[in-house]
């Protein structure tokens, strides 16, 4: 999984993608850009803005969305996918386990589902 890290490729999401939002955090979802073929599953980016607090409120959030795209989003393998991960304030004081399960929701509300586990194990192809 790579990382989206230049500003055109969030505006990108967020002008053209599908957006969905939960209590802890918001999830954009855009087709990836025709002109890169990096061959990587999708792209994955993180945002956490000064409403969410200090520097040390932010950072813990981009880290806790890091581990939870690193996570979950291996489930959903989907070729040439841009996601954005907006954190919310509650995100800071939420259980992991309650993370892990508003991405899924998110991920299914935008009609994106995981790949068949065989043995407990998500094989990808």
């Amino acid at each position: 999984m790579k990382r989206l890290r230049k500003r055109h490729d969030f505006v990108r999401v967020k002008e053209t993608g599908k957006k969905v939002g939960g209590r802890f955090l918001s999830l954009q979802i855009a087709l990836a850009d025709p002109d890169l073929k990096n061959g990587a599953l999708c792209r994955v980016g993180f945002t956490a803005t000064k409403r969410l607090g200090n520097a040390v409120e932010r950072n813990r959030a981009r880290r806790r969305m890091r581990v939870l795209a690193t996570t979950i989003l291996s489930e959903y393998a989907v070729q040439d996918l841009d996601c954005v991960l907006l954190a919310r304030k509650a995100i800071l004081e939420a259980r992991f386990s309650d993370l892990i399960l508003e991405l899924r929701t998110l991920l299914e509300r935008v009609q994106i589902n995981a790949l068949p586990a065989e043995n407990g194990v998500v094989k990808v192809s």
